[in-house]
């Protein structure tokens, strides 16, 4: 079998051989999007999105280009180096196309909570009662969203592919975008019965309360990070962080100081 040869990757892009690094960057977005095989009803869709994200690989980049400039297709020249085609997809379109598994452990969110500071105080450091609401797991259904008696089983928003497809328009034209499913939160499957206390989401908001240091010296604009403090992860993914931002006021400091009663939050 005599192997065809390989097209141009400017002419696969359909750009000229002088175009910049934005017009390269959005023909593959609109050819990506035209020729995604979970997308496109062309027989031969598989062959040409991998055609056009090795093209847009070695396009791409200032080293790889400069390489096919001077040697075209020979050997160094060719092939998905660093990513494959649905990483570069992913990469571009901000998520994986449909019929990708669900992401596993996904990391909890971070909180971010501002916190006013008196001059005085930041200068001297102390202590400070910190209050903020964060997502927690379910301790009715230890997180799974299932009731007594039930099961879990494809979502029927997104096919259990974890992600729905959302349409959006950009300089260059259409594009399509792949978003978690908010349905089941990117795990493709739900609860047939749903968890009384969280209703099938796995997950409740809850109420926080700590006391953090506040070191001496602490300017305005600071951020104290407390790993592990921040919304809960999914598919039994690690919690995000608690960000506590100082901004630092002119007014004089409390009576008290800094230092106020902690309050215990449930399950900490």
């Amino acid at each position: 079998m005599i192997a065809r040869a390989k097209r141009d990757y400017y002419a696969v892009l359909g750009v000229p051989r002088d175009a910049g690094r934005d017009a390269i960057r959005k023909a593959y977005r609109r050819l990506a999007s035209e020729y995604h095989p979970d997308i496109s009803d062309d027989p031969r869709a598989d062959e040409r999105f991998r055609e056009i994200a090795e093209a847009y690989e070695v396009l791409s980049r200032p080293e790889s280009r400069a390489r096919y400039d001077r040697l075209g297709h020979r050997r160094g020249t060719t092939g998905l180096g660093r990513r494959s085609a649905a990483g570069l997809f992913d990469d571009l379109f901000g998520g994986a196309p449909p019929g990708s598994p669900p992401r596993p452990r996904q990391r909890g969110g971070d909180v971010t909570v501002p916190v006013k500071l008196a001059s005085a105080d930041a200068e001297q450091g102390g202590r400070r009662g910190v209050r903020y609401t964060a997502e927690a797991v379910c301790d009715g259904c230890a997180g799974t969203g299932t009731g007594p008696g039930g099961a879990r089983c494809t979502c029927p928003a997104c096919q259990g592919a974890g992600y729905v497809r959302e349409a959006g328009a950009s300089r260059a034209g259409p594009v399509l975008r792949f978003q978690p499913c908010g349905t089941c939160r990117g795990a493709g499957r739900i609860a047939t019965v749903p968890c009384s206390e969280c209703g099938g989401a796995g997950r409740l908001d809850e109420e926080r309360a700590l006391l953090v240091s506040v070191p001496p010296g602490a300017r305005d604009g600071d951020v104290l990070t407390i790993p592990g403090a921040g919304h809960a992860g999914g598919a039994g993914g690690e919690p995000g962080d608690l960000r506590v931002e100082w901004h630092v006021t002119a007014a004089p400091a409390g009576p008290r100081g800094l230092l106020g009663r902690r309050v215990r939050a449930r399950g900490r």
